[in-house]
Order: C-alpha cells, then sequence, then structure tokens
C-alpha cells in the first residue's frame, strides 16, 4: 500500500492508506481514492480554474466519496 503524506482537502487531517485504492481522513472520516491523492495539486490547479473544461471533474473528484 502506499504511504500518504497528504493533508485532507476538507479538514487539514491527515490522510492514511485506507486499502490499495483509497486513502480515508481520521478527523473528517473523508475517502479519498488513490489516483485523486497522487495528482492532487493538479487537481487542485484545474478545479480553480474557470477557463478549464475539466473544471467539473476535477472539483468531483476532490469531493472524494463517502459509504
Amino acid at each position: 500500500m502506499s504511504q500518504a503524506n497528504y493533508d485532507c482537502p476538507q479538514c487539514g487531517g491527515r490522510l492514511e492508506s485506507l486499502d490499495v485504492d483509497a486513502f480515508e481522513c481520521r478527523k473528517c472520516g473523508r475517502e479519498i481514492r488513490e489516483v485523486v491523492v497522487e495528482g492532487m495539486d493538479a487537481f487542485e490547479r484545474v478545479a480553480e480554474d474557470d477557463e478549464n473544461p475539466l473544471q467539473e471533474v476535477a472539483q468531483a473528484a476532490l469531493e472524494g466519496v463517502r459509504e
């Protein structure tokens, strides 16, 4: 499993490996897919760019998934 060294974009807590495909924040319980965590900087830049046609996709990816 990958070792996360990332902060949760929602609450600032630490993301930790949940399984081989996802990370979870201990503080708020948010689950984020591994591909999003590994590309977090790029997703954040695209999500903030009003001119980028992939803005909505990046914003949705940063939303994570909750069970």
